[in-house]
């Protein structure tokens, strides 16, 4: 299908900065779409990016990790994401 404009058209779309963000933690692979939990070190203080999972079925929580993956940039960058993350949340609750 093919579309012709003689004119221009002009748009404006607002996007917030949080939402950008947690789409690139998604596509990163930081995050599942389904809002899994993640993180950057496990219960032995192992640093890698980890996915949790309560495993239990009933009563307190049995966490599992999953490694995702160990690679030390990618670290840095779900850290600067989460970093930016927290910082924003804390201006938009400030009144900033």
């Amino acid at each position: 299908m093919k579309i012709r404009t003689d004119g221009a058209t002009h748009h404006e779309v607002m996007v917030d900065v949080r939402d950008v963000l947690k789409a690139l933690k998604v596509r990163l692979r930081f995050v599942d779409i389904y809002g899994e939990a993640y993180d950057h070190t496990n219960h032995k203080g192992i640093e890698g990016i980890y996915k949790i999972e309560d495993v239990s079925r009933h009563g307190s929580p049995t966490w599992e990790y999953t490694l995702i993956t160990d690679k030390k940039s990618d670290i840095k960058a779900f850290e600067s994401i989460d970093y930016l993350l927290e910082y924003l949340e804390i201006e938009v609750n400030s009144g900033s």
